[in-house]
């Protein structure tokens, strides 16, 4: 399932739209909260951040992938379920070297968050 979340990071970066700030609105999968809250810890864990805490999870209205206008920004969905739908945009007259390109990303960022997720398992709580 895709759920949104608010979460609030150690420390501050610098999100496009938003400027400066420790708070980021994102989206994770999973099979419960906990889980895609798990998954955005491991993503901004590869990128070298640290989250403070998230103070928000709730199912995200839309489940329909392909729905969304950046699915691979679902962070922690498996690549089976985001690349079809990243390979549609090609009937939708996308250039060829952009979906690659897309794809080769979410791959990149899914196995970053498969890896941070077993670094973070092995830190003692």
């Amino acid at each position: 399932m895709i759920y949104f979340l608010t979460i609030y990071l150690q420390q501050e970066v610098h999100a496009g739209c938003l400027g400066f700030t420790k708070t980021l609105p994102m989206y994770g999968w999973g099979s419960d909260a906990d889980a895609a809250i798990l998954a955005v810890r491991a993503h901004l864990h590869s990128q070298g951040l640290a989250v403070e805490k998230c103070s928000s999870s709730t199912v995200a209205k839309q489940q329909d992938l392909n729905r969304y206008t950046f699915p691979e920004q679902i962070y922690g969905a498996p690549p089976e379920l985001i690349e079809p739908v990243l390979r549609a945009r090609l009937e939708r007259d996308w250039p060829l070297d952009m979906v690659e390109k897309d794809i080769l990303k979410h791959r990149a960022i899914y196995q970053g968050i498969q890896k941070s997720l077993q670094e973070l398992a092995a830190v003692p709580a």
